[in-house]
């Protein structure tokens, strides 16, 4: 998620997605609509989840393709700051949700997001000394990238889980509001982990 590093993300609403043939466009919007009411109650005026745009209905597509679209939203999502500060963010560029089935309550619902996705990259490159003559007789310099990145550090890479309707506000506003760890978040709401709250179907 290149170029989003230094965005502002407090207006950003997270975008939904779905994989599922029998998920109409209003039953998506319906779904989008879950945790608004808690969220408004939270003192945030901008919806909590949207449909992504210029298509949310990936239906007949692969996760794979949805994450492509995805990053295809982020960055189109961006508006550039006109005064030197931050860009502002109009979708959160390293989580989402997919909708997988219409019966959400049991496997339909999944968050996918992307580990330590602001991790630095590569930019500098240190030039010296001579390294030879090029084909055309020129000297040429020994370069190599400076990479501020400790190469035992994990790499980003996307994680998914599986979590029940009434748990969208928690997660969502522990990535937003409370800045929780995406990885704790799903220790506790992920239905397929045993003794998670995701798990407790009737909260």
């Amino acid at each position: 998620m290149s170029g989003l590093t230094h965005a502002n993300f407090d207006s950003a609403t997270f975008a939904i997605y779905s994989l599922a043939e029998n998920v109409t466009d209003e039953r998506l919007a319906d779904i989008a609509k879950i945790p608004q009411d808690q969220w408004e109650e939270a003192g945030m005026d901008e919806r909590c989840v949207k449909p992504a745009r210029p298509t949310a209905n990936l239906s007949g597509k692969s996760l794979k393709d949805v994450v492509a679209a995805h990053v295809t939203t982020a960055h189109q999502g961006i508006t550039s700051a006109d005064n030197g500060g931050s860009d502002e963010a109009s979708w959160w560029p390293h989580v989402f949700m997919v909708v997988t089935d219409d019966k959400i309550e049991d496997h339909g619902l999944l968050l996918v997001y992307l580990k330590n996705p602001f991790m630095p990259q590569p930019t500098k490159k240190t030039c010296g000394g001579a390294g030879g003559d090029d084909e055309d007789g020129a000297k040429k310099e020994n370069c190599s990238e400076d990479n501020d990145v400790d190469k035992d550090e994990e790499k980003p890479e996307f994680a998914k889980f599986f979590f029940r309707p009434q748990k969208m506000y928690n997660i969502l506003a522990g990535i937003s509001l409370r800045d929780e760890d995406i990885e704790q978040l799903q220790a506790e709401y992920d239905i397929d982990v045993q003794g998670a709250g995701g798990s407790d179907v009737s909260a």
